[in-house]
């Protein structure tokens, strides 16, 4: 683990004192992110619109990505509409769309695809696709119409099911690192789309306003510096309550950045790093993927684990907790720790393998704004390490949504 020395003092305990308590209810239900399709299996969660409560259901197709997915639902309804590894879009009756094929994402990475949409209930997306360091080595982004009649069958009446109506148009986002994600702007119908090069660690802002991107306002921030260099992403996670921003370094000695975001100019500063928080046991992740929990009070962060040995684990940052130790939430490590995700329930869900030959199953922090304690007699996170059984997931990541609108 590093140690290397803070940029910038973290003051968070007012914050969250303040706003932790009544933020706690108060998010709006979004039910564009109850259905959760992702990995190379036939199994999807599905979360109860009423309860928030998950269950597995054997509804997705297959052969499909191992790597980050995007998820489209419809967000009064929690309805499926469509969803995508990066090379094919399926419609809600999980069958490929007919221009839905060809899409050039490498669908093993962290962030395989993610979803922009058009203005408010207009049936239209704008998906883009992650190459990595392969195919086009650019960010590109396919218009998902629904409107378009697609697999419908006119015959008998059947509604429209949607179609592609432009494919792998360009963005100029040229290098991308595995890291990908999309924010609700400031604005109506404004949103952002951050990536970061993965050749000179500089971070991309493309601005979207009414479902179209800003190609030629493309903004940079370099932020790299002698004391905090920079990274390759591996992954983002946003709080849209304290605005931050924190990115997981793919690269190995590297701890996690907290980045200031400025919904309303797309803008990117440097806030602090968490200490201890980089490894040196690489193999091709450092660090995973990372998740806030429900009122933006802990960080939760996925060690990828080593070549050799199992040192794969999920840990947790107090961010209102002057010391910000980092703690290890696993009894013991695992062979592999891959995403991290908050669900609608506020609990945040982990993939992991437990050894080399095991399933990839799904953990499950209970009470994720809690403080972890190694003592069990206190109150603790309580992780579930089979809240779903030992069931096979056969992925790696789980799905983005549409950023709100």
């Amino acid at each position: 683990m590093l140690n290397d020395s803070m940029s910038k003092k973290l003051i968070f305990s007012t914050f969250f004192f303040i706003v932790g308590f009544s933020l706690q209810y108060s998010q709006a239900q979004n039910l564009a992110e109850y259905n959760w399709l992702f990995g190379n299996s036939d199994r999807a969660i599905l979360f109860n619109k009423g309860t928030n409560q998950p269950r597995i259901d054997s509804i997705q197709f297959t052969p499909f990505g191992t790597g980050g997915s995007a998820v489209i639902s419809d967000p009064l309804t929690g309805d499926l509409l469509y969803y995508s590894d990066g090379n094919n879009v399926y419609d809600t009756n999980h069958e490929l769309l007919p221009n839905g094929t060809g899409l050039e994402a490498d669908p093993t990475i962290n962030r395989a695809a993610a979803v922009i949409p058009f203005t408010f209930l207009d049936g239209r997306y704008l998906l883009f696709t992650n190459p990595g360091s392969t195919g086009s080595n650019e960010i590109l982004y396919s218009v998902v119409d629904k409107n378009l009649m697609g697999n419908a069958n006119i015959g008998i009446g059947e509604p429209a099911r949607g179609d592609i109506a432009g494919k792998n148009l360009p963005t100029g986002l040229t290098n991308p690192s595995d890291g990908m994600i999309t924010i609700e702007g400031a604005a109506t119908n404004q949103h952002w789309l951050i990536t970061n090069d993965r050749t000179t660690f500089e971070y991309k802002v493309l601005e979207v306003n009414d479902g179209i991107p800003d190609i030629a306002g493309v903004q940079t921030f370099n932020l790299n510096t002698p004391t905090v260099p920079g990274f390759v992403a591996a992954s983002f996670a946003y709080n849209q309550d304290s605005l931050l921003l924190a990115v997981a370094p793919k690269d190995q000695n590297r701890n996690i950045l907290l980045l200031d975001f400025d919904p309303a100019t797309g803008a990117l500063a440097f806030n602090s790093q968490i200490l201890n928080s980089g490894n040196t046991d690489f193999t091709s992740e450092a660090v995973y993927d990372l998740e806030w929990s429900a009122n933006g009070s802990k960080l939760y962060f996925s060690r990828h684990g080593a070549a050799a040995g199992n040192n794969g684990n999920l840990y947790q940052v107090a961010l209102d907790d002057p010391s910000m130790s980092v703690n290890a939430v696993l009894s013991s490590p695992v062979f592999r720790s891959y995403g991290v995700q908050r669900g609608p329930d506020r609990r945040v869900y982990h993939l992991y393998q437990l050894t080399s030959t095991s399933n990839i199953e799904v953990g499950r922090i209970n009470q994720a704004d809690s403080i972890f304690s190694a003592d069990s007699a206190r109150f603790n996170v309580f992780y579930d390490s089979l809240v779903f059984g030992n069931q096979n997931f056969s992925g790696l990541q789980f799905p983005a949504f549409p950023a709100p609108n």
